[in-house]
């Protein structure tokens, strides 16, 4: 949702499908409803430092939450185009910011060379999320931090039948597909909970996770 395209396009089709009015079309929603969802992801994490990536940064929406925490900021995305803005955001709130145009599935990152990676409304749009977190899984030092501002198709029945009602929509207009399991996946490849705090019955996460400690990583 975050990046408004999924992520099997290239770097040109990327920057050809960017919206430069994106942050005024999605202003409403963002106020309402993400804003204090990222926020309230940001608290749950507590004291961030080290290097941080944050991925499908578009156009820097949550780059905010990174002020007061000592933290070198590299945002991954396809377009560079968002990325320009995201860069000038950063600048404008004197953060070390890094834009990085690259691939959230293949990056050029080293092993186990993070501390804190951030998604927020990526996960839902990435072609093959399950690469993603094994990407993250690659990057991420032992331990790490992983802030996740996510769907997760709900627990209850009237919430699954609801996303599975707009599904189709929402894949239409923004690429996203809200019935994904992106905590399942995480969990699958030995991430840990720390905190889970939801809303909409379920339907969007704020996760902190960390990092396993003894991993295998698939590429």
């Amino acid at each position: 949702m975050e990046n408004g395209f999924r992520m099997k396009a290239t770097t040109e089709t990327a920057s050809a499908l960017y919206d430069s009015s994106y942050d005024d079309k999605t202003d409403f929603v963002e106020r309402r409803v993400l804003s204090p969802m990222r926020k309230s992801l940001f608290e749950q994490a507590g004291e961030l430092h080290g290097i941080a990536v944050d991925l499908a940064t578009s156009t820097g929406k949550g780059l905010s939450l990174y002020q007061g925490h000592d933290c070198k900021v590299i945002g991954i995305d396809l377009s560079q185009p968002a990325l320009n803005a995201a860069r000038l955001k950063a600048t404008f709130m004197g953060l070390d910011f890094v834009p990085m145009t690259a691939n959230v599935a293949q990056t050029p990152l080293p092993s186990h060379s993070v501390d804190v990676v951030s998604c927020q409304l990526g996960f839902c749009t990435f072609e093959d999320p399950e690469v993603v977190v094994q990407e993250v899984l690659r990057v991420a030092k032992p331990y790490a931090k992983i802030l996740l501002l996510e769907h997760q198709k709900p627990a209850n029945l009237l919430g699954r039948a609801f996303v599975r009602l707009i599904a189709r929509r929402a894949q239409k207009a923004l690429g996203c597909d809200p019935t994904r399991e992106t905590l399942n996946m995480f969990d699958r490849a030995g991430f840990m909970v720390e905190s889970d705090h939801s809303r909409f019955g379920g339907m969007i996460h704020a996760m902190v996770l960390r990092a396993p400690t003894n991993r295998t990583y698939s590429r």
